[in-house]
């Protein structure tokens, strides 16, 4: 596109002061005069109006002419300053400017936007010319932007807002009308959308080449002259007249209506409903509308004849999505015609094609089809037009039941090879293969045959169809051997065309069909090409397939398929132990007998088993069935091969459970060994189970039946090689298996647990030994050794005494084990006496032995000889402990013994309790009262408290003499008034102090403590006083002796003792007779006192002597004095 076009152009109107209209200016080009009258008789412009209303009143117009657009410029001739400009007769005149365009120009450059051109026209002037001027100089037309799109969209929605009585666009409308060979006037209305909005959304919604087409007159004009106009923009009022021509409507904006004599059906064009409208209701799309009908400038026809589909089909993909295909179903032609070869080229929507696909398939339904390849080559170009979502589609449909014969004419035409499928997505490969596998499987056999030609033709579908299980489409057992050949060669061919990374989806198709591939195994199969070469996958799926068959086979007949099995077993492909093993288990895929698993533990599985790994055989068909018919072999077997060398000893009651002979036991055992590579530390176990099980079995131990696993263990540890020789002897000593128990193991629990499984019953005392070292201060140990041992289940008594004896430094350990095996029976007599006595000189016991030994259920079977073990133990520990006894019958020898044991160690106990305790228990067990008193008196001399006396004494049954001998000997803390006062009265009594001097001491020597302590003093005194001394023939020796104990320490106490006493004792004399005779003996009594330095006892005598005589009868002396 250039910036400017040079147009050549003329004049036609009065040369100035002229009286004619004729051309009056031309450019040197435009030579041919008649051709010039010609265009000016096409196209006038008449004004309509007198020229005095507007000096500058003009018209304008654009037409197509012979491949030309005229541009046409009308208007009155003026000057430079405005002025009519007159002709000869001294009247104004019109001039009219033709203007010659380049249609290129027009339709490269403004895209048909003639508009543009009307609107730069108006603004040039019409030149006057004195004369004729045949060398004009040509017009230069400058570039002419084409608009911004979004102006142009505004105007067109602008237009559309004015609408008819039924909502419909008038815009709409009057392009329908147009389209319909009809002519359009409008007019200027004020305050109203512009008549050239108009003008440019008509234009704007036709394509670029069409517009050119579109002939405008616009300005002052008279209708009646502008017969040639498409349209008529008219500015000076409405119509002349109402009679309008037949084909011509007046866009009347009042009345929102198209007026005229046409019918209303010319209103109506498909172009405009089925493309415009839709567009126009979804504004948003108009932009996309725009720039597809800029875009159209080839030839599309002229605006009497548009060939309209070539524009339709470029237009519908700016329709609303769901529009479009109804629309393109409605466009595309019905028929196979020619024009289908340029409609195809212009579509370039997906939906398009997919539809003209469609449309040009119907004809293919047709048994004949006279352009059979001519239909095809078109779908052809279609097809490879089609993105790949489409082409899906179109494969989909044809793989519908009424589409199968279209796909046969298809196939049959090389459909196939239209484009390389290597190149296609995986998802439309897919579906041309399920189009074939529709066909394959609805196509008789005499129609399917023809189509395997073009499908062998490539081996890449030939593998993708395999791989889609191609022979599984239809059943091969049913059908001629003619096609069960020709699908046959086709495998056999792409099987030896194909390289070896190709190969694997024929395998996994001929997987698929058991009849096939046990045909193709039985016909040497795998030797139809050399395997060595082929991938591990290739040799994978190889195995996979004879496992399928050999499946197969067993499931109709076990023993035929197992012998099918190890036949395929001897090939290469099956030389790794997995592989092998893995075929030999496809056999186990239906229920066979227990028997048959546990034979596949012989020569057959025994070499595989340590080779394979671990998961492989849980997960396999063997094992499975081998859960269910033998639990106890698969438990076995799942624990060896995921512990592996941990657990090797599994191996032996593996081999027992499964009933394999010596030979077959010892290669399984060798196999393990050889192929595991244990260490001698983790195969010892082994070695140790198969001795054990043959001891334990009552066999004798073979070498030779063992020859192979021996053979490995003497090479780990050759100094086995002379104790298998020992075993094998008739009589077997301690000393051999105490050698083979320290090679198997350093650790000697594990030498013991081996002791203990294999002779525990023929030596239980020394197996028992060994244990006794390991299991002291090891609870956990202990544990499991009640639990597991066999020495401790078969241990009697009289052994287990012996074991005590001998180790009794183990009581602590042995007890432990009769706690917790039960055997509470066996906790007494010697072990009882050891582990007391041990407790004791280690000075400690554990409280869980303590309590033991205390239960009722342990000393409930005790012995005189246990309960003073047990007492000894308490006395020992100093332990608080409530013995249990019940029935004892002591001798007095024990009761001597214990007796010493008590006085031995009763000082050791500083704590009163703890003293009081032993007597206690002294007491229970019997002593008698004098070994009482003396256990007693050691008490009380631990007691600090008076009142720690009282409760003693209180809680014990002793007599009375008991009781005071043991006071005698308490500390003065630890007695009191209180306390001694009862033990010197007898049946209410008080005795004669000389009766019991040392407690008499100890009384005047007890404090006084309590308040009512010294009143029960003094009452003592006075018993003593009136009952003993008093009356005492000896009165004067006794109360010397007496006066001289007391007042030492109670001299005031005594005093008023003494004369509470005398009162009494004067009260009871008097009582008797008031007689002269009694008066002279108490006052014997006052005299003796006195004369016998008791004058202070005399004076209180004599006191209480004048108390109780009445006055009258005293001598007036004594009465004075």
């Amino acid at each position: 596109m250039t910036q400017s076009s040079i147009c050549n152009h003329f004049i036609h109107g009065k040369i100035i002061s002229g009286n004619v209209y004729e051309i009056v200016a031309r450019t040197a080009d435009l030579t041919d005069q008649d051709q010039l009258n010609t265009i000016v008789e096409t196209c006038q412009l008449l004004f309509a109006e007198s020229p005095n209303a507007n000096p500058q009143m003009k018209a304008i117009g654009i037409f197509w002419y012979q491949e030309s657009i005229i541009l046409l410029q009308a208007m009155y001739a003026i000057n430079a300053n405005k002025q009519f400009v007159t002709d000869a007769f001294d009247r104004p005149f019109h001039q009219y400017r033709y203007v010659l365009i380049p249609i290129d120009f027009v339709t490269n450059h403004l895209r048909g936007r003639t508009f543009r051109l009307l609107s730069w026209i108006t603004q040039q002037p019409i030149p006057l010319f004195p004369k004729q001027e045949t060398n004009l100089q040509p017009l230069s037309i400058p570039h002419l932007n084409q608009g911004e799109l979004d102006k142009e969209v505004k105007k067109i929605q602008k237009c559309l807002t004015e609408t008819n009585s039924q909502g419909q666009p008038l815009l709409l409308s009057a392009l329908a009308a147009l389209l319909n060979q009809q002519r359009i006037l409008i007019d200027s209305i004020p305050e109203t959308i512009l008549p050239t909005f108009y003008l440019e959304s008509i234009l704007l919604l036709l394509p670029a080449s069409l517009r050119n087409y579109f002939s405008v007159a616009m300005g002052y004009l008279n209708e009646e002259y502008c017969q040639w106009a498409k349209l008529i923009i008219k500015f000076n009022g409405s119509p002349q007249k109402r009679k309008f021509d037949e084909d011509l409507f007046w866009l009347n904006r009042n009345t929102k209506k198209l007026e005229g004599k046409a019918d209303q059906y010319t209103q109506r064009h498909n172009f405009v409903d089925d493309i415009l409208r839709p567009i126009a209701n979804a504004t948003d799309r108009i932009p996309e509308l725009l720039k597809r009908l800029d875009e159209i400038t080839d030839d599309v026809g002229t605006l009497e004849n548009p060939a309209y589909l070539k524009i339709v089909v470029r237009l519908i993909p700016v329709l609303p999505e769901n529009l479009q295909e109804k629309v393109w179903e409605k466009w595309l032609p019905e028929k196979a015609e020619d024009e289908w070869h340029n409609i195809i080229q212009l579509i370039d929507d997906s939906l398009g094609l997919f539809v003209a696909w469609n449309k040009l398939g119907n004809y293919l339904k047709l048994d004949s089809v006279a352009q059979l390849t001519e239909i095809c080559e078109l779908m052809r170009q279609i097809w490879m037009r089609l993105p790949g979502d489409k082409r899906i589609q179109i494969l989909q449909k044809l793989q519908e039941k009424e589409n199968i014969f279209v796909a046969e004419k298809l196939l049959k035409s090389n459909f196939l090879q239209w484009h390389p499928l290597e190149a296609e997505s995986n998802e439309l490969i897919s579906e041309i293969c399920q189009l074939v596998q529709q066909t394959w499987i609805s196509l008789p056999s005499e129609k399917l045959a023809q189509i395997i030609p073009p499908i062998q033709q490539d081996i890449f579908l030939t593998e993708k169809l395999l791989e889609r299980k191609l022979l599984q489409w239809r059943p091969l057992e049913a059908e001629t051997s003619e096609l069960i050949s020709q699908i046959c060669q086709l495998i056999r061919q792409t099987w030896i065309s194909l390289p070896g990374d190709k190969l694997i989806p024929i395998l996994q198709e001929i997987q698929q069909n058991i009849f096939l591939a046990e045909k193709l195994l039985e016909s040497n199969f795998l030797q139809w090409r050399p395997l060595e070469a082929e991938s591990t996958e290739v040799v994978g799926k190889l195995r996979i397939l004879c496992k399928k068959v050999v499946t197969h086979k067993s499931q109709q007949n076990w023993e035929q398929g197992w012998k099918f099995a190890t036949c395929l077993a001897k090939d290469n492909i099956f030389r790794e132990p997995k592989e092998s093993f893995l075929l030999l288990d496809a056999s186990f895929c239906t229920d066979v007998l227990a028997q048959h698993l546990y034979n596949s533990f012989n020569f057959k599985f025994a070499p595989l088993l340590p080779c394979v790994e671990a998961m492989t055989i849980l997960e396999s068909q063997w094992y499975q069935q081998l859960k269910s018919e033998g639990v106890q072999v698969a438990e076995l077997l799942k624990r060896l091969l995921s512990q592996r060398n941990d657990v090797l000893e599994n191996l032996q009651q593996l081999a027992q459970l499964t009933g394999i002979n010596d030979a077959e036991k010892d290669y399984l055992y060798k196999a393990f060994l050889v192929n595991w590579v244990p260490s001698f530390a983790e195969a010892r176990k082994l070695l140790d189970t198969i001795i054990s099980d043959i001891q334990l079995s009552g066999n004798k131990f073979s070498r030779s039946k063992l020859e192979q696993t021996c053979e490995w263990f003497e090479n780990e540890k050759p100094e086995l090689r002379d104790i298998f020789y020992n075993l094998q002897q008739e009589t077997i000593d301690w000393s051999t298996w105490e050698k083979l128990s320290n090679v198997l193991y350093e650790n000697p629990q594990d030498c013991a647990d081996l002791l203990d499984r294999v002779v525990g019953n023929i030596f239980p005392k020394k197996v028992m030994s060994k244990w006794l070292t390991i299991i002291t201060n090891e609870e956990d140990l202990r544990k499991v050794f009640l639990e597991k041992s066999s020495v401790w289940q078969v241990l009697e008594h009289g052994d287990f005494v012996d074991i005590v004896f001998s180790s009794p430094q183990y009581a602590a350990t042995l007890t432990r084990c009769c706690r917790d095996s039960g055997r509470y029976d066996w906790i007494k007599g010697d072990l009882l006496h050891y582990l007391c006595h041990s407790s004791i000189e280690q000075k400690h016991m554990d409280e869980d032995l303590k309590t033991l030994v205390t239960s009722p259920n342990i000393v409930e079977r005790f012995t005189n000889e246990d309960w003073w073990n047990l007492q000894q133990l308490r006395w020992g520990l100093k332990f608080d402990l409530v013995l249990p006894f019940k029935d004892l019958t002591t001798t007095d020898q024990l009761k001597e013994l214990i007796f010493n044991q008590a006085i031995s160690i009763v000082n050791n106990f500083t704590e009163p309790e703890y003293r009081q305790s032993l007597f206690k228990d002294c007491a229970t067990w019997g002593l008698n009262s004098e070994q009482l008193k003396l256990i007693a008196i050691q008490v009380v001399k631990s007691f600090t408290e008076p009142e720690q006396t009282e409760r003693f004494l209180r809680g014990y049954s002793l007599d009375k003499n008991e009781q005071k001998k043991i006071l005698v000997e308490a500390p003065s803390q630890a007695y009191n008034v209180g306390l001694i006062l009862p033990h010197l009265y007898c049946n209410g009594k008080v005795i004669a102090p000389q009766e019991e001097p040392k407690l008499v001491q100890l009384l005047l020597q007890a404090g006084l403590g309590a308040t009512g302590e010294r009143a029960d003093l003094k009452k003592f005194f006075v018993d003593v006083l009136i009952n003993q001394i008093l009356p005492n023939n000896n009165l004067i020796i006794a109360l010397k002796r007496w006066r001289e104990q007391v007042i030492a320490t109670h001299q005031e106490l005594y005093e008023e003792a003494f004369s509470e006493a005398s009162q009494e004792f004067v009260s009871k004399i008097s009582a008797r007779n008031y007689c002269f005779e009694s008066f002279i003996k108490l006052a014997k009594y006052i005299i003796m006192l006195d004369q016998n330095e008791l004058s202070k006892e005399a004076d209180l005598m004599y006191r209480a002597f004048l108390k109780t005589i009445p006055s009258e009868l005293l001598p007036r002396q004594l009465s004075a004095k």
